[in-house]
């Protein structure tokens, strides 16, 4: 009888400790890029589709800041700041657009329920909806496929082009 409860305790033992391992891991290495993304990213190199590439000059360098405050992933560039995710290899960048446009279009949008809101348009492009809750602006969601990060380089691609960064914090 013993033999059979020590086998049991055994075979219990390496079973859970290999589910562990396998939640461990996961866990582990999704975060160990977050945390090679998180930083001060400056542009250095850009690759186009072409086959051309050329080092950016210092007066257009600019710098790529990831971080992650309260459990909040924020980005922010020279122009704009939201926020981003990581997922399947392709980096997030989502914000609101910091202009200044005109509106020369107003559509009435209702709702099954009866509520109304207001679709602000210039040219074709939406800027906003006025809601009962005041004014959503319209969001830009801009796609990075990433190549390869490590400690003082960040590699993404986006429509053909490659972005070389380099970490200066």
């Amino acid at each position: 009888m013993k033999l059979k409860t020590g086998k049991r305790n055994k075979t219990f033992i390496a079973k859970a400790l290999i589910i562990s391992s396998i939640i461990f891991f996961t866990y582990n290495c999704s975060n160990s890029i977050e945390y090679q993304l998180i930083g001060n990213w400056e542009i250095n190199y850009v690759k186009w589709g072409n086959g051309d590439s050329m080092k950016v000059p210092t007066n257009d360098k600019y710098q790529l800041v990831l971080e992650k405050i309260n459990g909040k992933l924020i980005f922010r560039d020279d122009m704009q700041n939201g926020n981003w995710s990581y997922e399947d290899s392709i980096l997030t960048l989502i914000s609101t657009p910091i202009c200044t446009t005109f509106v020369d279009s107003l559509f009435l949008i209702n709702d099954d329920f009866g509520n109304s809101s207001l679709l602000l348009k210039s040219g074709e492009q939406n800027i906003g909806m006025l809601t009962p809750d005041g004014i959503i602006a319209e969001k830009v969601t801009y796609f990075m496929n990433f190549i390869d990060v490590n400690d003082s380089i960040l590699q993404l691609s986006s429509e053909g082009n490659t972005y070389i960064y380099k970490k200066i914090r």
